[in-house]
């Protein structure tokens, strides 16, 4: 076998006679190593190679590793904050679409509501056109009359309208007459207010107890004024006395006031100047009232009572020389008189009556 010597440089084998190494041209020892030198410079010789490759390539990739590094973490970065960008926008936008989608869905409902109100609106509407049709389809019969009976009422105001000459003429013939009746009235009452006047001014006031009846005997001033409540019973039931005209008063009904309520049937202006007045209750019993002409009771202490009861009476009913019949309740007060029975209509049997009359109450 031949000999060979290792390349201190790549650890080539090489002929033991070659200077340079066939692999990587580096000098060749020439000297005869032994096969420990020869395996301890291989040793050193890849300790070496090892030792320099090793760290610039672990240098070189920790350093490649650290800018990789670095520039993974900027892109992460920024990324992360393109990312977190785009996200708030996303949401933002996603936030205003669905608030713009509530509010056009709120919309659409409320126009969807409207909708429905305004159809059944017009569903009603055409219910009640239908309902008019079908009434002025019932109703047009009644139009048709309704026209015939308007042209029937033309046709008769234009004949009324042919005769109106004649009816204004018989108008203004009535019209005058009327007016003639008028002024025949106004003369009649005029005729009846001066007979009245003379009737009144030739008044004879009676004789027959007249000072009993006007209250200006000298008894009357023990009368008392306050007022006794009475009936008409009560006074149809005293006791009638004899020759009552020409004896003193008789108590206690003569000298005292007495008050009732009762109804007046009938009155009458009288030839004396007092008016007769009947009274009846609820029992159909009746009495006489008189109120005595002012001028037939000068010297009566109860002269301003008798003219009061007498202007009340006048101003609510008129004078009538005859008697004439109502039915009106009244109130009145008078003082007790008996007078002589001779068939005076609405006379009590026992002659009794309030006379002179000092105050009434028509109601």
């Amino acid at each position: 076998m031949a000999e060979t010597s290792l390349c201190p440089a790549c650890a080539a084998e090489n002929p033991a006679n070659h200077a340079f190494c066939g692999q990587c041209g580096a000098r060749l020892d020439t000297r005869t190593l032994t096969a420990a030198d020869v395996r301890q410079q291989v040793e050193e010789q890849l300790d070496r190679l090892l030792t320099d490759r090793d760290v610039v390539e672990y240098m070189i990739a920790e350093a490649a590793a650290e800018r990789v590094m670095g520039w993974a973490k900027l892109f992460a970065f920024f990324v992360g904050v393109i990312l977190t960008i785009l996200i708030t926008i996303v949401g933002w936008l996603s936030f205003d679409v669905k608030q713009r989608l509530k509010e056009q869905s709120k919309r659409l409902a409320e126009q969807s509501n409207k909708l429905m109100h305004n159809d059944q609106t017009l569903k009603n509407n055409a219910n009640s056109i239908d309902e008019m049709t079908k009434t002025l389809n019932k109703a047009q019969p009644q139009l048709e009359n309704v026209q015939n009976t308007a042209s029937n009422i033309r046709d008769q105001y234009a004949a009324l309208a042919r005769d109106i000459g004649p009816l204004q003429a018989a108008q203004r013939t009535a019209t005058l007459a009327l007016q003639q009746a008028e002024q025949n009235n106004a003369t009649l009452q005029r005729l009846t207010n001066r007979v009245t006047d003379i009737e009144t001014s030739a008044i004879t006031c009676g004789k027959e107890a007249r000072e009993k009846k006007a209250a200006s005997d000298k008894e009357a001033a023990g009368i008392t004024r306050g007022a006794h409540a009475t009936t008409i019973t009560a006074l149809r039931a005293l006791a009638e006395p004899t020759n009552s005209l020409r004896s003193p008063r008789i108590a206690p009904f003569e000298t005292q006031v007495w008050s009732l309520d009762a109804t007046l049937t009938s009155y009458k202006h009288e030839a004396d100047g007092d008016y007769h007045l009947v009274l009846q209750d609820d029992h159909d019993y009746t009495i006489v009232a008189e109120i005595p002409d002012p001028r037939c009771a000068g010297e009566s202490r109860f002269l301003d009572a008798i003219t009061s009861a007498r202007e009340t009476f006048e101003a609510q009913l008129p004078s009538t020389r005859t008697f004439r019949t109502v039915a009106i309740p009244v109130h009145l007060e008078g003082i007790g008189f008996f007078d002589q029975p001779r068939g005076q209509r609405g006379m009590a049997p026992n002659g009794a009556e309030l006379h002179p009359v000092l105050a009434i109450t028509l109601k």
